[in-house]
């Protein structure tokens, strides 16, 4: 009797260490699986000078790179192979697709490299027109998916044109924005000229901008019916107003790593004048003698000077 329940504990003990499965339940398959190569674009400090950066080469690959325009793919360029990552300099803007052989496999990645506006030398807004977009009636915009830089020594004038600056960031190497030059006048009894709006809109600000909102100084009275060609009661001898400075408006979300620096200078109005006649005499013995025939006039007001909005 002792016996039959040991065999009987025994056999209960075996059952319990057998594992049910459901005949239709699938066996797990366990699949090695490799991780794709991805591509970063980095902008380097020289302006249209970009490194693409390959990264999860997991063993030795094999890259190429070829340009990709008008929907047409240009020649393919062999690079270095490489493990790990590999790293390429590229100089000008468009679209390409680098080509990575590992083994059997092989994947294709495709990067758009942006492109920099540069500004050189000394220039007026004018001189930029091709490149410029027109945003309602009176606001001119330079647009890039990249950088709007600025060289060493460039000068940038408005001449009192509203300007739209909008990119993915703006550097400087202290190059100079402004809305006229120094000194900049109206013709003889015009009030000064305005300086406009200009407006800063970029992800990011690198290096130093100086930027001169300026207004125009007015024209001098019409004191003067022969320099005019008026009568003389047709003058106005009163001075003329100066221009505002103009607006600046900066929206730039990361200041951290630049620095605008901003003069405001409201164009001066004109003295008021004195007008008086006319006196021309051929004799040398009967001198004749200017009269007054209206005093001085009131001086013009100097321009307003209107705070830059937006810099931290």
């Amino acid at each position: 009797m002792i016996s039959k329940l040991l065999l009987f504990a025994l056999s209960l003990n075996l059952i319990s260490c057998i594992e049910v499965r459901d005949p239709d339940e699938k066996a797990e398959v366990t699949e090695e699986v490799q991780s794709q190569p991805i591509v970063e674009v980095r902008p380097l400090p020289q302006p249209q000078r970009y490194a693409v950066l390959l990264k999860g080469l997991p063993y030795r690959s094999r890259i190429s790179r070829r340009v990709i325009g008008n929907l047409k793919f240009g020649e393919s360029a062999q690079l270095a192979d490489s493990t790990t990552e590999a790293e390429d300099i590229i100089e000008q803007a468009g679209h390409y697709e680098y080509s990575v052989q590992q083994g059997e496999r092989n994947f294709q990645l495709r990067v758009v490299i942006p492109h920099d506006y540069i500004v050189s030398g000394d220039i007026e807004l004018q001189q930029l027109e091709k490149d410029l977009k027109l945003q309602g009636k009176n606001l001119k915009v330079l647009e890039t998916d990249g950088r709007v830089y600025f060289k060493a020594g460039a000068s940038l004038t408005t001449m009192g044109e509203n300007l739209l600056i909008k990119a993915q960031s703006i550097e400087s190497e202290g190059a100079l924005l402004q809305t006229y030059p120094s000194n900049h006048t109206s013709p003889v009894g015009i009030d000064g000229n305005h300086g406009g709006h200009i407006k800063l809109e970029a992800s990011a600000l690198r290096g130093t901008l100086q930027v001169i909102m300026r207004g125009g100084n007015a024209g001098i009275p019409e004191a003067s019916s022969f320099l005019s060609g008026k009568k003389m009661d047709q003058l106005n001898n009163n001075g003329h107003k100066g221009g505002n400075s103009g607006l600046l408006e900066v929206k730039i979300q990361d200041q951290s790593q630049g620095d605008i620096t901003f003069e405001l200078e409201p164009g001066k109005g004109s003295v008021g004048q004195a007008i008086m006649t006319s006196c021309f005499s051929f004799m040398e013995n009967n001198p004749c003698k200017p009269r007054m025939y209206k005093p001085k006039g009131q001086d013009g007001l100097n321009g307003i000077a209107q705070q830059p909005l937006g810099l931290k």
